[in-house]
């Protein structure tokens, strides 16, 4: 860590395609910045440089270069490339800021995108290791192997995988209005638009005319024009050798997902974050309940051993009904 002077101040280098990755401060938040800054006296917070370039304190450097008395200092980061760096960014925010369920989900979406196209993956000072959380303990990419990029990140963010998934789509999203009209975007990452997160998703296909007015729609606080959603994918047919008691087992097992996904609920951003949380969760215990029948396949000899073993399934079956007649009431 490095202490800042009037001629270190004069070499940082501030990249827009660093700076405007992040949503930028309200002026009220960055005005509470400055007067934190000004009453201590001192950045509590190293702004952080890769190759000499700011990656994070824009704000603070702003308030530093209006106020060159104060005390400051820089911490180097390493990153394998650009899309590490802003892998990086995204997971230092999320730790960070008190953010919208909105903002929260853009930058999962932005982490997402960021990490596939990285090629090193590696994370600030830390190289191949991942970041559980800001100051928590560090997890190696080596302990999740055979999860993907989405289902690492779903790991570490304590989400489900189809979570960052349209995380990602919502991202798009965002970045499609921005380009329009920076005001629309953050209406939408301030949750004020009258659109849902899938609404905005679909904002990223949608035709030039339809972004526009969708855009138009957004800043004068009126709803937009209904865009186009495209159709949730069908499950793929349950077979893979399996025997016919086996595959019925699985049918019941999804019946009773597709029964709970199939709740109506209202369209507000903090039911939906809830929604797609529970399904996250069904999600991961179906797969894992499946694995254990796989993996433990030579078990079911006869029909009693399948009848043991539909009846533990049923078990949890029930459960999930009840439950949902718990929420329905």
């Amino acid at each position: 860590m490095a202490t800042g002077t009037k001629e270190l101040l004069a070499t940082l280098k501030v990249d827009p395609k660093f700076r405007d990755k992040i949503p930028p401060l309200t002026p009220e938040e960055f005005k509470q910045l400055r007067e934190n800054i000004l009453e201590a006296g001192e950045v509590y917070e190293p702004i952080r440089l890769w190759n000499g370039t700011v990656v994070d304190g824009h704000n603070r450097l702003k308030v530093i270069r209006e106020n060159p008395g104060i005390v400051w200092h820089t911490k180097d980061m390493e990153f394998a490339d650009e899309w590490a760096a802003f892998d990086w960014m995204y997971r230092n925010q999320l730790g960070r800021r008190n953010l919208t369920d909105e903002q929260r989900t853009y930058m999962i979406g932005k982490m997402y995108e960021a990490r596939k196209k990285s090629s090193g993956g590696q994370v600030g000072n830390d190289n191949a290791i991942k970041r559980d959380a800001q100051n928590g303990q560090f997890v190696s990419n080596t302990d999740k192997k055979g999860h993907g990029v989405s289902g690492e990140l779903a790991i570490e963010l304590n989400v489900g995988r189809n979570t960052v998934r349209r995380a990602e789509k919502f991202a798009k999203g965002v970045d499609v209005l921005r380009k329009i009209s920076p005001e629309s975007a953050d209406v939408v990452l301030k949750g004020k638009a009258k659109l849902n997160k899938g609404e905005v998703a679909a904002i990223a296909t949608a035709d030039p005319d339809v972004q526009k007015k969708t855009a138009e729609a957004i800043v004068k606080n009126e709803t937009p024009q209904v865009l186009p959603k495209k159709p949730e994918p069908k499950p793929k047919p349950i077979n893979n050798g399996r025997t016919a008691e086996m595959r019925e087992l699985f049918k019941t097992i999804e019946d009773a997902a597709a029964r709970t996904r199939n709740v109506d609920m209202p369209s507000t951003y903090d039911i939906d974050s809830m929604c797609e949380e529970l399904r996250g969760i069904g999600e991961m215990c179906i797969s894992s309940m499946r694995g254990t029948i796989d993996g433990h396949r030579a078990l079911l000899v006869d029909q009693e051993a399948k009848n043991k073993v539909f009846a533990a399934i049923a078990e949890v079956i029930q459960g999930i009904t009840k439950m949902r007649g718990e929420v329905t009431k």
